[in-house]
C-alpha cells in the first residue's frame, strides 16, 4: 500500500506513476505509467486484510487465517455481542465486525 501525496511519484518495474494521476480516481480505474506505454496500475479499494499486512508491527497482528479460526471457535453468529479488549492493530475487531 502506498500513501499518496501530490507531487510525489510511485516507481515500479512496470513504470512510474505521478501521485496526482492516481488521487481522486474511482476504485477499479486503470492509471497509465508516464514513462512506459505498456505500464499501468489499477486503483483498488483497501481491505482490512491489506491494511493489516502493511502495518509495521507484524509480530502483534492476527492475520485473516487466525481471525477465521477465532471466529469459528467462538461460534460467532450475526447479531452476537462481542467484547474484544486490546490495543493492537484492530485486525481482529475488523474481522469480527
Amino acid at each position: 500500500m502506498v500513501h499518496l501525496r501530490g507531487g510525489d511519484k510511485y516507481q515500479t518495474s512496470l513504470g512510474a506513476y505521478r501521485h496526482t494521476s492516481i488521487i481522486g480516481q474511482p476504485w477499479g480505474s486503470s492509471v497509465q505509467a508516464f514513462n512506459k506505454p505498456e505500464g499501468f496500475l489499477n486503483v483498488l479499494k483497501p481491505k482490512s486484510t491489506l491494511i493489516t499486512e502493511t502495518l509495521a508491527r507484524k509480530t502483534q497482528i492476527l492475520y485473516a487465517m487466525d481471525n477465521s479460526a477465532i471466529i469459528f471457535k467462538l461460534n460467532l453468529q450475526p447479531g452476537a455481542v462481542v467484547v474484544e479488549a486490546g490495543t493492537g492493530s484492530g485486525s481482529l475487531s475488523c474481522a469480527i465486525a
